[in-house]
């Protein structure tokens, strides 16, 4: 059986999409002879899925289909694939696959039933920027409807800027510096009352108003305590500070001398070139001198031996003069 190659060309890999968003499934088909090909199907396989299911199928000579983007309570990643099949239903060529992402559905978090009496209206993890200088952070909103009792007395302490209101016998107090006192609200049961648990007799009381007064002012206290070191830390913050802004400033006047020797040996480099420039040039000059004069002594040479064979010709003249005038006279 002929070679059948198939590639999926749309969506392209890795891309996103929204609940109910409609996709279109698409495949490029090659080979010797697809005449053999009878359809296309095509499938999706979401994360955690075992196997795939069937979208639809579409034969040639273009096979597509379109897909509805699911409703999922997270980001999920999807395999969407498509097989080629022949007219007896044997499958054709290798599995064309492509992985996409759905984006979660909002919409999803309040279908959730009610898990342990509370169920989650809505969340916010993106980092939502609250301004004045809160920055960012994550919220949520949750719905319960249970019952609670606290037996005593609850007190928390909250480093950091806090405010917020509880429904239901508990009172806030919140301080502009920073500390948050909760203080839970103190059960109306008659001093005569008492329960066993246990075999254990328990007094149902709450603390009288100077009790809760006392210990209060214990907590400010110990907040005062926190606030003092607080200050500390600030003014060694500040201190550090200012060492770091000195050093800075010291670290740009260094770049700023750093770049003036920098010019200056730039401007002797240049003067040194010059300089070297203006030897060669000498030397140049210097050669050419001693070329010339080279030349004129060889003419030198060339003169002088041309002056001997001169005075060897007068010499050799004044012979043969004196020789012909010897024969003259003897004649």
């Amino acid at each position: 059986m002929a070679d059948i190659i198939m590639t999926i060309t749309q969506p392209d890999a890795n891309q996103v999409f929204d609940t109910s968003d409609s996709v279109r499934i698409q495949v490029s088909i090659s080979g010797d002879d697809t005449s053999q090909i009878n359809k296309v199907s095509f499938y999706y396989q979401g994360q955690g899925d075992e196997s795939a299911s069937l979208i639809d199928s579409d034969s040639l000579p273009d096979p597509q289909c379109s897909w509805s983007a699911p409703s999922v309570k997270s980001d999920t990643e999807y395999t969407l694939s498509a097989q080629a099949f022949s007219y007896d239903g044997t499958a054709i060529g290798d599995v064309a696959t492509c992985s996409v992402r759905v984006n979660k559905d909002p919409s999803v978090q309040n279908k959730t039933p009610y898990e342990n009496g509370s169920q989650n209206l809505g969340y916010g993890s993106d980092g939502k920027d609250f301004g004045a200088d809160w920055g960012k952070a994550n919220f949520s909103i949750t719905a319960q409807n249970k019952w609670g009792l606290t037996l005593g007395i609850s007190q928390n302490i909250t480093v950091g800027m806090k405010s917020y209101t509880t429904i239901g016998g508990t009172f806030n107090v919140n301080v502009a510096f920073g500390a948050d006192f909760n203080l839970t609200g103190k059960l109306g049961v008659s001093a005569g009352c008492k329960s066993n648990f246990d075999s254990k007799v328990v007094d149902l009381r709450a603390d009288s108003e100077e009790v809760a007064a006392s210990k209060f002012e214990a907590k400010l206290n110990k907040t005062g305590v926190v606030l003092g070191l607080k200050t500390v830390m600030d003014s060694h913050v500040k201190a550090l500070n200012k060492r770091v802004n000195i050093t800075n400033q010291d670290i740009v006047s260094c770049q700023s001398k750093v770049r003036q020797h920098t010019t200056l040996i730039s401007s002797h480099s240049n003067k040194f070139d010059q300089v070297n420039n203006r030897f060669s040039s000498v030397s140049s000059s210097i050669e050419s001198v001693q070329s010339q004069l080279s030349d004129l002594n060889s003419d030198i040479q060339f003169v002088d031996s041309r002056v001997c064979q001169a005075k060897s010709e007068i010499k050799s003249n004044t012979a043969r003069i004196e020789s012909i005038e010897g024969v003259v006279i003897v004649g």
